[in-house]
């Protein structure tokens, strides 16, 4: 078989959410990053909103989860928007392969900054919102179609909003943020990256503030301060507009100010809500508060992704490839007159033409997307350990002999992990 793409990624466990039989994606939604001569301010809530396989969402003030994260010594990240990509919602328990590729965004942000460090080289806040938003919406877009490959009919929401926080390369101190959302192109579906507002600011003496999440009562308060004169720190915000256009907010008057959006966006809209995680940041020292509490990010598993737009042959796959246990996710590729091990990798809109498909047990996620063109399907050693999997496969083969099942009219004779009664004697 001959393959005409080769891309490498790394997915992250998620230690909490995934995993579990109530998997689920996981969204957060709200940020506030402010600064002015003082320094920056960034508060998340910690609510969580969760839409299950069944499609249903709701709120879950019980499992909060942490938004907020340091970047290093003097810069934070936050997101809003998906917070977890679970595959394993779509399985079963027993999927030890779904599991290995459920997705915590903070995750794969944690694993960027820590191959940036290894290089020794400091990174400006721009190149590390570009080189984040690459890995990001690869894998985004990847996930995205093994969910609808598992489930075409589950419709989920992937966009994301990051922030980036802190002193830059060159001493300055900056805001920036990037916004990704997932779509559908020419029958791919695709990540990518859109416009937004806040996009890099550098923070001068005046206070800048860049609302995310849901961000419509902010933006509200923000222009409107004198609407609440029954607060007193929006009476504060308000004359330190008048004044100096907000330059003269403390550190600690910039943290009430955001925890009083929190709680007046909460007012309206219950997927906002739980403890505030802050990261106070100066060009001497850094502060981050609320988050002590919660799992560290899990490390990642390798995926080997091997794409195969249509219409071309390229190299051959063996050359490449890495050694095993690394499981291969395959996608639109053609596999001609090939002996295929499905144990272990994943298949989605793949072609097999006179091929030989050879399992023998292990983890598989072979889609119901796959096109089978006069192929056969040789069952070996251990198979029945995972019985579903057998029978899904079976499914799309007949029997004839010796294990094997051979293409026919998709239906198969019993199932391959089912012992036959003998037929009574009369």
């Amino acid at each position: 078989m001959r393959l005409l793409a080769l891309i490498a990624f790394l997915l992250f466990p998620i230690p909490s959410i995934a995993g579990q039989e109530n998997s689920a994606f996981a969204h957060g939604t709200l940020i506030t990053a402010m600064g002015n001569k003082n320094g920056i301010v960034v508060v998340t809530d910690s609510m969580v909103t969760k839409t299950y396989a069944s499609g249903h969402s709701q709120p879950d003030p019980q499992d909060p989860a942490q938004k907020l994260m340091p970047c290093g010594d003097h810069m934070v990240c936050a997101t809003a928007g998906v917070l977890t990509i679970p595959p394993s919602m779509f399985g079963k328990p027993s999927d030890g392969l779904l599991k290995r590729l459920d997705l915590q965004v903070l995750g794969l942000i944690q694993f960027y900054r820590d191959a940036i460090k290894k290089q020794g080289r400091p990174q400006s806040i721009a190149d590390t919102l570009a080189g984040l938003s690459a890995v990001i919406r690869y894998d985004f877009g990847v996930l995205a179609e093994i969910n609808n490959s598992l489930d075409p009919q589950f419709v989920n929401d992937y966009h994301l909003e990051l922030f980036l926080a802190g002193i830059d390369v060159d001493r300055l101190p900056k805001i920036g943020r990037i916004d990704i959302v997932v779509k559908r192109e020419q029958g791919r579906i695709v990540a990518e990256e859109i416009e937004n507002d806040c996009k890099l600011h550098t923070v001068g003496d005046d206070l800048t503030v860049c609302p995310g999440g849901i961000e419509g009562p902010e933006r509200n308060m923000i222009a409107h301060p004198e609407r609440y004169p029954d607060s007193s720190v929006m009476v504060n915000f308000a004359d330190a507009k008048k004044k100096d256009r907000g330059a003269s907010l403390t550190l600690e008057e910039m943290k009430k100010l955001a925890h009083v959006f929190k709680v007046e966006t909460q007012f309206s809209d219950d997927r906002v809500g739980g403890l505030d995680q802050i990261a106070t940041i100066t060009k001497e020292h850094m502060v981050v508060e609320g988050i002590d509490h919660f799992q560290l990010v899990a490390r990642p598993s390798p995926l080997v992704v091997l794409s195969c737009p249509p219409g071309g042959f390229g190299f051959p796959k063996a050359s490449l490839l890495p050694p095993q246990p690394v499981p291969l996710l395959y996608e639109y590729c053609v596999f001609y007159r090939a002996e295929e091990w499905l144990d272990g990798n994943i298949y989605l809109k793949c072609v097999f033409r006179d091929s030989t498909l050879i399992y023998s047990g292990g983890d598989t996620i072979f889609g119901p997307d796959n096109t089978i063109e006069n192929s056969r399907l040789q069952l070996f050693g251990n198979k029945c350990r995972r019985p579903d999997i057998v029978d899904q496969l079976a499914k799309r083969f007949d029997f004839t002999r010796g294990g094997s099942l051979w293409p026919g009219s998709g239906h198969s004779i019993g199932s391959p992990c089912t012992e036959q009664k003998p037929a009574e004697k009369h």
